[in-house]
């Protein structure tokens, strides 16, 4: 269909591809892959792309490191180190999984064992949300953490099986590409705006704005964000002198009278 001239045109095919193909067997995959977009006139040409869907974390600020001194896993000597945590889930000592766009279950070694162990700490214990009061509810999670359960909270653009439709007791929508201003990497490692363009669906809020009024509720400083552009400000200051310096886009922007994340 694709490699066929129709009236002496191939029909305009763009072919993308993501991780799953290139982190198996790199090489070939790919090679395989971008050869046959070619074969069916695909090549950096309008509507006829070959590239990756997505971008990377070329543009990303991660928060602190895990501080070792305040991990409860140790090591023989009293060594502390990073707490693995599906094995710390295993254990049955994690109380509270916050769970934020990844289908955490179905990525880890052993998924089957995982998800039933998740059945063990959030379903299959006594304690279970019976009302929809408020109050009522929240004691019902709190038991459950005393008595040695999971409380799951789910945060994504949309359900995801399991934990978001089956094993989540909160789940809170987030708002997606074109409802939100965002910044991301693009194919080409080049970091750009995504523009608001719809509202939102029903309740659904940014991730940044859950986090930061979460982060607000625990009586923790620094998450008074006003939007997504005071978030990018900060992380801009964070990143400089680093490989992922993105700072002089906020002093660009601001010689200009603008903010760093309005567009032309």
């Amino acid at each position: 269909m694709l490699a066929r001239p129709v009236n002496g045109e191939r029909p305009k095919a763009s072919f993308g591809f993501e991780k799953g193909n290139y982190w198996s067997n790199n090489y070939i995959n790919t090679a395989s892959y971008a050869a046959m977009g070619l074969i069916c006139g695909a090549g950096n040409r309008p509507g006829r792309m070959v590239s990756r869907l997505g971008g990377h974390q070329r543009g990303w600020m991660g928060a602190a490191g895990y501080p070792l001194n305040k991990s409860p896993n140790k090591l023989p000597g009293g060594r502390r180190q990073e707490i693995d945590l599906d094995r710390w889930v295993e254990s049955g000592n994690l109380r509270f999984a916050w769970v934020i766009g990844t289908t955490w279950i179905q990525s880890m070694a052993a998924s089957d064992e995982f998800y039933r162990r998740f059945l063990e700490l959030t379903r299959d214990n006594p304690h279970q949300v019976q009302s929809t009061d408020v109050d009522s509810a929240i004691w019902s999670l709190i038991r459950r953490a005393d008595s040695g359960g999971l409380v799951v909270v789910d945060q994504d653009i949309y359900l995801r099986s399991p934990i978001g439709d089956e094993l989540a007791d909160l789940v809170l929508p987030a708002a997606t590409w074109g409802e939100e201003d965002f910044t991301r990497c693009n194919g080409e490692r080049r970091l750009r705006l995504y523009s608001r363009f719809y509202d939102p669906p029903g309740d659904s809020k940014p991730d940044w704005w859950i986090i930061s009024q979460f982060g607000r509720k625990m009586g923790f400083k620094g998450y008074d964000w006003k939007d997504s552009n005071q978030v990018f400000e900060e992380a801009a200051r964070f990143s400089r002198g680093g490989m992922l310096n993105y700072h002089p886009l906020v002093v660009s922007a601001r010689s200009q009278k603008r903010r760093a994340k309005e567009g032309p």
